[in-house]
């Protein structure tokens, strides 16, 4: 695409997706790619790619989840959520204003659509057990005890309880399915995430359940990398993310 992405979805299962203007999206903009993807400024759109995601000057309030890296060697990481398997790098993430910015450093399996979608049930799940939690009261605790029902409500309760229990089961096959795919899963070990100029206080760094949160704002060059014999993230020298662009058709 020569111009701008405004709004929509592109899908390009086998090949990368180049866009020479911005992406620019409202929520519900959606980018995958079975390559690499390619575009000057990404604002408010989710991207997922198996190869490199290489952004010239701005990702603002995005989703991003890459297989490979993110790499922003000149421009600004600001806002929303990016997930990367190799590493990630950006001139600046966050911003003076606080603005809500997370690094994850992934293993495979974290990167996967699969795995993504596995977090977003079990999150609805969870919330879903705790209204009826509310509605039940304490015979969400004690239903297997049989205690007694007060006149009129038998049926109520009976219909919540059984939903109740459906939901439970539910969950435990996602929580199940979800240790499956992290079981043997490598990953992170060597990737880190450089800032060449700002690191902004706020930001969150995530890796393996470990999280650093930035105190004070951290001048580059720099990295950020998770160790895997210490099992701890921590401030190391400035390392330079590599890209591995591996199919240069674009879509």
């Amino acid at each position: 695409i020569q111009g701008a992405c405004m709004g929509g979805n592109l899908r390009s299962p086998e090949g990368a997706v180049i866009v020479r203007g911005g992406v620019f999206g409202t929520g519900s903009c959606h980018i995958l790619s079975g390559a690499h993807f390619e575009a000057s400024i990404v604002n408010n759109a989710t991207v997922e790619t198996e190869g490199d995601i290489i952004i010239t000057k701005e990702v603002r309030d995005s989703l991003l989840i890459s297989s490979s890296a993110v790499i922003a060697k000149r421009g600004t990481i600001l806002g929303g959520c990016i997930k990367a398997v190799r590493g990630v790098e950006a001139k600046n993430i966050g911003s003076d204003g606080g603005v809500k910015t997370i690094v994850q450093l992934c293993r495979p399996c974290e990167a996967s659509f699969e795995y993504v979608q596995l977090l977003l049930n079990i999150e609805k799940h969870k919330e879903i057990l705790e209204l009826l939690h509310v509605h039940l009261g304490p015979y969400a605790e004690q239903r297997a005890a049989g205690v007694p029902l007060a006149a009129g409500y038998e049926d109520k309760m009976v219909h919540f309880i059984s939903k109740l229990e459906r939901v439970e089961k539910s969950l435990q096959y996602f929580n199940e399915k979800k240790a499956a795919l992290e079981q043997d899963d490598t990953g992170t070990e060597g990737a880190c995430v450089s800032v060449s100029s700002k690191l902004w206080e706020g930001t969150r760094i995530l890796s393996r359940g470990e999280e650093q949160v930035i105190q004070e704002t951290l001048n580059g060059p720099l990295s950020i990398c998770y160790h895997t014999d210490t099992e701890s993230i921590d401030v190391d020298e400035y390392r330079e993310v590599e890209e591995a662009i591996v199919n240069e058709e674009a879509a």
